[in-house]
């Protein structure tokens, strides 16, 4: 008897231990240990009177469950690494087990693709674009014909991607994101991701420290995915949150005095460099999950909107790196033209503008909404 019971449950066979070689596979599969496992889920989330959160693939958001092993009394087992152990996998993706991770596609696309099983969807958090710039003048982008796609990989240098078995006691995970160009001499370069158990709802980033990224100058990042959780409001530092409204009506950094236009790229100050590192939040203005929002208002019912939990987004940029944060904003639903976006314009993607070196860290972080 199991209080709340079990949402699932299913038998699996447990490790294998080492025998003699003189051990008959008859005798080998009598040792085994046999285990009745049950995981807990809670994929429905009460928002309020009528309002609860439908979770897609809550099977992938690990709650504490329980596991009854049928064995012998003075067997031990090592605990799972809070890791992923597959540094390829197609359904799992690396990084953190209940945390934020990179999702591998297949086939392998030119974007970065984030998701956050925690938040009770499987669904591609953000989609984040990068673009690099060479000291010769060549330019790497999403839309290059030289850019076969990207591949995550177990080191820097390396072209294989095998599987690695992550330690129970391992506290960081690293991996390597290597453009793969179409040709030999073109450029390729390398970001080392990294996750650390103390911030499950974070990334790390930078250019790896490998001769592919030497002739690198500056490398951009334009993080996507806007119309599909609606951001209206983002803040730099310790400054009020501002709107896209109060973001167009700025003064643009090319000619301090025009206030930008609707659909256009907004430069916005970082301010001074007072401190070592410059924190940029971002999220929507909706307080309930957006798919609940879309079933009361029908105005959103030709959206795509993101079907987890509500999440705040956030940067932390070194100032040694000289960021620049460019927004775009948008006020027209992206799949039908000339109808605008119900509830007012939105923050379409967030645009930051790196030097190549130093080789410090940038932490991306999505934190579930207050």
């Amino acid at each position: 008897w199991i209080p709340g019971g079990w949402s699932s449950s299913s038998s699996l066979s447990g490790p294998l231990a080492p025998l003699p070689v003189s051990d008959h596979p008859a005798t080998a599969m009598k040792s085994q240990a046999s285990q009745l496992a049950g995981q807990s889920y809670t994929p429905a989330l009460n928002f309020g009177a009528n309002d609860f959160l439908n979770g897609q693939y809550d099977s992938s958001v690990t709650r504490q469950g329980y596991r009854l092993w049928i064995d012998q009394a003075d067997r031990t087992y090592e605990s799972t690494s809070p890791f992923m152990a597959g540094a390829v996998s197609q359904f799992d993706g690396a990084g953190l087990r209940d945390g934020l991770r990179y999702a591998t596609s297949i086939p392998a696309t030119n974007q970065w693709m984030f998701n956050r099983p925690m938040l009770a969807s499987m669904a591609p958090l953000l989609r984040i674009d990068a673009e690099f710039v060479a000291s010769d003048g060549t330019i790497l982008n999403n839309q290059s014909q030289a850019l076969k796609h990207w591949q995550i990989r177990t080191t820097a240098t390396a072209s294989e991607t095998t599987n690695l078995q992550g330690e129970p006691s391992m506290t960081k995970q690293t991996r390597y994101l290597h453009g793969i160009s179409n040709s030999v001499e073109g450029l390729q370069p390398v970001i080392e991701l990294q996750w650390d158990v103390a911030q499950p709802d974070a990334v790390g980033l930078r250019l790896a420290d490998t001769p592919a990224n030497d002739s690198i100058l500056r490398w951009r990042l334009r993080i996507m995915s806007g119309s599909l959780h609606l951001w209206r409001e983002l803040r730099i530092g310790d400054r009020p949150w501002i709107t896209p409204a109060e973001a167009m009506n700025m003064p643009s950094a090319g000619d301090g005095n025009t206030p930008a236009i609707h659909n256009q790229a907004i430069d916005l100050s970082l301010g001074s460099a007072v401190h070592s590192n410059i924190d940029v939040l971002w999220q929507t203005n909706e307080t309930l999950p957006l798919q609940i929002v879309q079933r009361r208002q029908s105005a959103y019912a030709n959206l795509r909107l993101y079907q987890g939990l509500p999440v705040r987004m956030g940067l932390r940029l070194p100032t040694t790196l000289k960021p620049k944060l460019t927004v775009q904003v948008n006020e027209q639903q992206p799949d039908i033209p000339q109808s605008s976006i119900p509830g007012g314009p939105i923050f379409e993607a967030i645009q930051i503008d790196l030097e190549g070196v130093p080789r410090d860290w940038i932490w991306l972080s999505t934190p579930a909404k207050d």
